[in-house]
């Protein structure tokens, strides 16, 4: 269910603006999961598209395995292109958002179960420091080059995924 827009203080700069478009997104295969993961990857192109100052996304919707995951991917890419095709200064090139700094660490990339198990690792060791009234932690992450230390840490300090 969807919230109301006028219970949340969020929407008021959207409500007072008058150039404020919506977008609705629809597509035959879309189901919840699918639904879910075009969003968070749409989050994730956003996060690289310079022009974007904030994004607001109140909750993690990685979706597991689903029927139509297959899909995503195209699905994606044909709604990017249309939606370029509306403003492509706000929905650039895939490639050139694929190429930015801000993309690539984005907190909005799916993590693999290695990152998600370092995840884990990591927050039950915050949380077991702090609830120690411990200080003076050093937390180490290692990996090579491009395996995913940046998104991994951006995931776990930025939890709200609102930047």
């Amino acid at each position: 269910m969807l919230e109301d827009p006028k219970t949340r203080s969020d929407w008021d700069a959207f409500r007072a603006d008058k150039s404020t478009k919506m977008i609705v997104i629809g597509h035959d295969r879309f189901n919840k999961s699918l639904t879910l993961d075009i969003e968070n990857k749409m989050m994730l192109y956003m996060s690289g598209v310079s022009s974007v100052g904030n994004l607001n996304n109140r909750r993690e919707n990685d979706q597991n395995k689903y029927f139509t995951e297959n899909d995503r991917d195209d699905i994606f890419s044909k709604v990017w292109r249309k939606l370029r095709k509306l403003d492509n200064r706000l929905f650039p090139l895939e490639q050139i958002i694929r190429d930015s700094a801000l993309f690539k660490a984005s907190p909005f990339h799916k993590l693999t179960q290695e990152q998600f198990d370092a995840k884990n690792l990591v927050q039950d060791r915050i949380t077991k420091v702090l609830l120690a009234g411990e200080e003076d932690q050093l937390i180490l992450v290692q990996g090579e080059a491009g395996s995913g230390k940046t998104v991994l840490l951006s995931t776990i300090f930025l939890p709200d995924v609102s930047i």
